[in-house]
């Protein structure tokens, strides 16, 4: 009889352990699930931070101009659009009436798809970046272009963009 316990409690053992990892797996790929197409409530997406002092969009395009990249800072602006694909990317208004890309921290995260005109404050690396023709039509695809304008699409673009580790949106 000792035997047959000690298996039963080896075989729930082994059982709640597969319970536990198979958790653990649909909890990390719950992170890369894409957003969901309409707003709950407004919160953080990515990693959490302070939204103590973060500056303008304007004021990061003027720090920006001399070209350098800035590591770490936490901007705030409207959200011009959101990538109808998976939530991937956004483009916050610039006072020129283009949109700044920004992307998040490779896929880390995605954002629901209907956020433009909402109020975004993110966290991350400003810098200048060259976008390929390539991204470009990629880019212009997500934003359901047609294949006409997509076709116009032949020079490299280079311009500020910015890599957020975390997203609050109100």
């Amino acid at each position: 009889m000792y035997y047959s316990m000690k298996k039963i409690a080896l075989a729930l053992s082994a059982f709640a352990l597969i319970v536990s990892c198979q958790s653990n797996h649909e909890a990390e790929n719950e992170k890369r699930e894409p957003a969901p197409d309409t707003v709950v409530a407004d919160g953080v997406y990515g990693q959490e931070f302070d939204a103590e002092n973060a500056i303008s969009m304007d004021s990061l395009e003027s720090l920006m101009a001399a070209g350098q990249p800035i590591e770490l800072v936490k901007v705030s602006g409207q959200i011009k659009e959101v990538c109808q694909a998976e939530g991937c990317w956004m483009t916050i208004q610039k006072k020129d009436g283009n949109g700044m890309r920004v992307t998040f921290n490779d896929h880390a995260f995605f954002i629901p798809k209907d956020l433009a005109g909402k109020t975004a404050m993110f966290e991350g690396k400003a810098y200048i970046e060259t976008t390929s023709v390539e991204d470009l039509r990629h880019y212009a695809e997500d934003e359901g272009k047609s294949k006409e304008d997509i076709a116009k699409i032949t020079e490299p673009l280079s311009e500020l963009v910015f890599d957020a580790r975390g997203v609050m949106i109100r």
